[in-house]
């Protein structure tokens, strides 16, 4: 049995599953595997999908009370943050990997 087989309320579930646990980027990957799966995802029937997902990671933005919209995006605004997020810890282990090198450069001069 495949994801394609299965009843459109259970693939989004898993997929929300996939979220909520951490793998956010899962849902772009399962995308890429078919065109049922990527209609499923990246152009739903309804918000439900998205807003589900969305809200596994991020807290309600209807909470707020200084923010205005009369329509909110949640497909596209989790994937800004997921992308954002990924591009920041990237940074980090960029300027770590940086930190290293210079370090053992350091090292080797002092040795040599």
């Amino acid at each position: 049995m495949s994801m394609r087989s299965l009843p459109t309320e259970v693939s989004e579930n898993i997929l929300v599953c996939a979220a909520a646990d951490g793998y956010p980027t899962t849902i772009s990957a399962v995308g890429q595997t078919c065109r049922q799966l990527r209609e499923l995802i990246y152009n739903p029937s309804d918000t439900h999908l998205w807003r589900e997902v969305f809200l596994t990671t991020f807290d309600d933005p209807r909470d707020c009370q200084f923010l205005k919209f009369d329509h909110f995006d949640w497909g596209a605004e989790f994937r800004i943050r997921i992308w954002a997020k990924t591009i920041c810890s990237e940074t980090r282990l960029l300027c770590a990997y940086r930190k290293f090198a210079t370090c053992v450069q350091e090292h080797l001069q002092f040795l040599f």
